[in-house]
């Protein structure tokens, strides 16, 4: 094990160079700049899963939309590279970013789809606000299966409000090992 041991952690540290931007903004700026210097894209997320109560919900509500206003300019500045910045013969965005629903809102519970679903989306509809303002990205991310219904919900539901309804940056990540993910899908593009 002494052998072992330093080199196990001379790779996590490399792992989580590469796969964690940083504890805080400038350093997910360096992080995501190198990225792309390697002509890589990436989507930032905050690290945790379901806020436990409200108030941790509201700081992870706030914490998204600092790192929409923070790093959404910078980003502009980058030199153009064709690859990372066309998609589909338009312009990509430059800062893509992934949320967990759980932790917008500590109360999520598969028994008040409902209820849930309503709460999300009030806050999640100023993160999006800021992000197609600012010409960014959200991905949605799938979470356990016990709450699959609601985050299809909130998805569907924003998206066909006016404001969001002809944008084409909002995303989903569905998990493609379930076997009713493609009925998941069917549904979406229906």
């Amino acid at each position: 094990t002494h052998i072992a041991a330093p080199t196990v952690r001379y790779a996590l540290r490399g792992l989580a160079r590469r796969f964690m931007g940083g504890s805080r903004l400038h350093q997910a700026l360096a992080t995501v700049s190198d990225l792309r210097h390697q002509q890589m894209n990436f989507s930032l997320d905050l690290l945790g899963e379901a806020s436990l109560s409200e108030t941790e919900a509201e700081a992870y509500q706030h914490a998204y939309l600092n790192m929409i206003d923070e790093l959404s300019e910078p980003l502009t500045h980058w030199s153009k590279q064709d690859l990372l910045d066309q998609h589909h013969g338009r312009p990509s965005p430059r800062l893509n970013v992934s949320i967990k629903l759980s932790s917008l809102y500590s109360q999520m519970t598969a028994a008040d789809t409902a209820g849930s679903t309503k709460a999300i989306c009030e806050k999640l509809r100023p993160i999006l606000q800021l992000a197609k303002q600012r010409g960014a990205s959200v991905t949605l991310d799938m979470e356990q299966y016990d709450f699959k219904h609601i985050v299809l919900q909130c998805f569907r539901d924003i998206l066909l409000e006016d404001e969001f309804h002809q944008w084409p940056d909002a995303g989903i990540a569905l998990q493609a090992y379930l076997q009713d993910t493609k009925d998941d899908l069917q549904s979406l593009i229906n």
